[in-house]
């Protein structure tokens, strides 16, 4: 902002995606977190479904769960991948409840 540019929503969401695959889930959670703040940045699918991936990455299984929930509060409809993200990590959790819960969700 010192240069007189401020991030846009492909610049938060490129910001989220290289953290997820980096596994730095706190940073990852600071920065939506200051997105959300910024109300010139209405979060969409991608944002949420980067975000979802990178706490799934991380197993904060219960954050990502909690995106899901916020998303869907805000009216956006999750997509395969967020989806896919989700079930993945619950997967590899070994919550095959909640991974069976999400895919019966998934085909509604």
């Amino acid at each position: 902002r010192e240069l007189g540019i401020s991030p846009d929503l492909i610049t938060y969401s490129t910001v989220l995606a290289a953290l997820g695959r980096a596994h730095q889930s706190e940073l990852l959670i600071r920065v939506f977190k200051l997105m959300r703040e910024d109300e010139r940045i209405k979060p969409d699918i991608r944002v949420f479904s980067t975000l979802i991936d990178g706490l799934t990455r991380a197993n904060m299984l219960s954050e990502a769960l909690g995106a899901l929930e916020e998303m869907k509060r805000l009216k956006l409809k999750p997509n395969v991948f967020t989806y896919s993200s989700l079930i993945s990590g619950l997967a590899r959790a070994r919550a095959w409840s909640n991974a069976g819960e999400l895919f019966l969700q998934m085909r509604q």
